[in-house]
């Protein structure tokens, strides 16, 4: 009797375990199917990538203009001093030429101790150097040569550089004309290669803008040592503004 039950038992038992595992299955199966197939889930786009340069050459409206004035003393406070009341004797003339303060600005300025080097010696302090540096940023370009002239004779004995530029003002004008340039440009090449791979352009899927303007180098005038020299003609040639964009095009 107890034989009988036991095997009752384990029947049971052993179709409850099947019954799970059908179910298991069942389940596992379900789950797979309703996983998104790969090959319908792919939607491929067939694209083609031009760039397009864009550029306007225009006439600079701008000029920076880098001049330095350095003095040696023997002591750090008479170079200093001497080195202020120079400066300001130029900025005082480069006022009565009509450059305002917002024009004018201090790029550099520094004091540094002078040595000499006597062979099988300790250095010899024999004074110090201050090193001034302004910068003038003006569009009268009618008065370049005379600014120069009238600052090397107030003292100035440097003249770093002289750059040509264009103001942000004219840049902001000229913008929207150079990129629409460029992405023509990009248009163009694209057309090209879509009429020789006979494919066809349907659509624009990116556009990258990235502007830049290229000012003329600048034109350097050094050693200066003399306020004897004729007032100098400086001519501001030409710059360019200059867009590239990177075009994605959707073809098929």
């Amino acid at each position: 009797m107890k034989s009988s039950l036991k095997g009752k038992w384990l029947y049971i038992i052993l179709a409850l375990i099947s019954i799970l595992l059908i179910t298991m299955s069942i389940i596992t199966y379900s789950a797979i199917l309703a996983l998104p197939q790969s090959k319908s889930t792919i939607n491929e786009e067939h694209t083609l990538i031009t760039s397009g340069t864009g550029t306007i050459t225009v006439k600079p409206d701008r000029v920076i203009i880098t001049m330095g004035l350095d003095t040696q003393a023997p002591t750090a406070q008479e170079a200093l001093r001497m080195n202020s009341e120079k400066m300001n004797k130029v900025i005082i003339t480069l006022k009565q030429l009509g450059i305002e303060d917002r024009e004018m600005k201090t790029s550099y300025l520094s004091l540094q101790p002078q040595y000499i080097y006597p062979q099988n010696k300790e250095p010899i302090l024999i004074g110090y150097k201050v090193f001034n540096t302004i910068t003038i940023t003006t569009q009268s370009f009618e008065k370049i040569g005379v600014i120069i002239d009238q600052a090397v004779m107030s003292g100035v004995n440097r003249i770093d550089n002289i750059y040509f530029t264009v103001s942000d003002e004219k840049q902001k004008e000229l913008k929207n004309e150079v990129v629409i340039r460029a992405v023509e440009d990009a248009k163009r090449k694209a057309d090209n290669v879509a009429s020789v791979l006979n494919i066809k352009i349907v659509g624009v899927k990116s556009i990258i803008i990235s502007d830049m303007n290229y000012p003329l180098p600048p034109i350097v005038i050094r050693d200066i040592q003399t306020s004897t020299t004729p007032v100098p003609t400086i001519l501001p040639g030409e710059t360019q503004i200059t867009a590239t964009v990177q075009v994605t095009y959707l073809i098929s």
